[in-house]
């Protein structure tokens, strides 16, 4: 009888961490290439309360992304800015409030000039 219960707990263990390893991907592909969700060109998102977005960087040409709410969203919708830095970054935020974020996401080059923006909503669902 331990021995069941021991493999019904680690069962559960493991179904909690892979659950957590799930995360819906806004992907910053590239100066140039701009950005992908879920490897498509939608800039939207659609995820359950509870659940997480990770936005992720890895463009290799040196550029700077930065991800951000949009002005004038609601503090409980929204989310700080991250400045994703150079080649390679991820930061996952979990969403435990239901509603619309309007996200921006912007890309500069290594000169620090403006290249590329992209506007996108997240729905978290109740």
């Amino acid at each position: 009888m331990r021995v069941l219960a021991v493999v019904v707990l680690l069962g559960l263990l493991s179904a909690c961490q892979s659950n957590q390893q799930q995360c819906t991907v806004i992907r910053a592909v590239g100066v140039t290439q701009g950005f992908k969700v879920a490897n498509t060109d939608s800039p939207n998102a659609t995820i359950k309360k509870g659940g997480c977005i990770e936005f992720v960087y890895d463009d290799e040409t040196g550029a700077t992304h930065l991800v951000q709410s949009k002005p004038g969203t609601p503090k409980e919708l929204g989310f700080s800015t991250y400045p994703m830095g150079f080649k390679g970054y991820k930061e996952r935020i979990v969403f435990n409030i239901a509603g619309e974020i309007e996200y921006i996401c912007s890309t500069q080059d290594v000169n620090g000039s403006h290249a590329k923006t992209m506007n996108g909503i997240i729905t978290v669902q109740p």
